[in-house]
């Protein structure tokens, strides 16, 4: 059975700006990930590994 747990943060603006700026870069390479694989799925037809 999997448990979800929820917490609340309360960062320092330095610690939020570093939280701003990775999760920015998670975003990123997320989308292009995706695009990647709707790529290679919608005009070649092929099915990427998950």
């Amino acid at each position: 059975m999997r448990t979800a747990y929820k917490c609340r943060a309360y960062p320092t603006p330095e610690q939020a700006a570093v939280f701003n700026r990775t999760f920015g870069c998670v975003r990123l390479v997320w989308n292009k990930a995706l695009a990647g694989r709707h790529a290679a799925f919608f005009q070649r037809g092929e099915k990427t590994p998950r």
